[in-house]
């Protein structure tokens, strides 16, 4: 009955969580190349996309204990 709310429910939240990955990769990109070079801003961009992932992991770990 509420499994068409659910799907919406985490198809947002995936939406969500893409939007606010790409733009805080691409803002590290950009601070990055902008004050030093393309490969430290790079390194940046692929430092935070690790961050989030790790973040990511530990979350959902968490979730699945509880």
């Amino acid at each position: 009955r509420m499994g068409g709310a659910a799907g919406g429910a985490l198809q947002t939240g995936q939406r969500i969580g893409s939007a606010l990955g790409t733009a805080l990769g691409i803002t590290a990109y950009t601070v990055g190349s902008a004050t030093y070079d393309a490969a430290t801003g790079l390194r940046a961009a692929l430092l935070v996309a690790a961050l989030m992932v790790t973040a990511s992991l530990v979350v959902g770990v968490k979730a699945l204990r509880d």
